[in-house]
């Protein structure tokens, strides 16, 4: 069955290895290369590209590992980021094919940690209120699940994954996916 939720592991862009801060070295190369003295405004940077391409490539890879434990599809939606960073950083949003059943054994042949695994992220306490159970008993029961399975499938995969597999690989592969495309303003390339 298909679900939409958010993409396990990931971190986000803002102030995380994925945050694009070579803008610098990108000019330099740039006139260096072409014998020209242009500065950051001289450019049009491609964020949102940069950020898109960063983000398939990672759902791409997150969708290879999990297929080692589960028959899953994954499509990649979109990035979302926060107005302010305060208190949260971007997503991913996925569309997911997979079994909830299937999903739900996995998580429930690995009860030890996946207990500590959602005790840990949704019990509430100072500056944190918790909309979700901290319960594995409520975790392994399909309907709670299927409450809000927006978050609840998300929140069963980013167990598995913490259980499962290496962020810091899946951050390595995708982040030598991801560049820039920057472009001198159309004004300067006339002259």
């Amino acid at each position: 069955m298909k679900y939409n939720t958010f993409c396990p592991l990931f971190p986000g862009f803002y102030n995380t290895t994925f945050e694009y801060y070579n803008e610098e070295d990108d000019i330099n190369n740039y006139n260096e290369e072409h014998g020209t003295k242009l500065s950051y405004d001289d450019f049009e940077w491609n964020y949102k590209d940069y950020e898109d391409r960063t983000g398939r490539a990672f759902v791409s890879k997150v969708e290879s590992e999990l297929k080692q434990f589960l028959p899953i599809g994954i499509e990649f939606q979109q990035i979302s980021s926060p107005k302010e960073y305060n208190f949260t950083n971007d997503s991913i949003y996925i569309s997911v094919n997979l079994s909830l059943d299937k999903l739900i054994k996995l998580i429930k042949d690995r009860k030890e940690s996946a207990a500590t695994y959602f005790k840990e992220t949704y019990t509430s306490c100072s500056g944190f209120i918790s909309f979700h159970s901290s319960n594995i008993s409520d975790w392994l029961n399909k309907g709670y699940i299927l409450e809000n399975p927006d978050h609840r499938i998300g929140a069963l995969l980013s167990c598995l994954c913490s259980i499962e597999i290496d962020a810091d690989d899946i951050i390595y592969w995708a982040e030598g996916e991801g560049y820039m495309d920057f472009t001198p303003k159309s004004e300067l390339i006339t002259q």
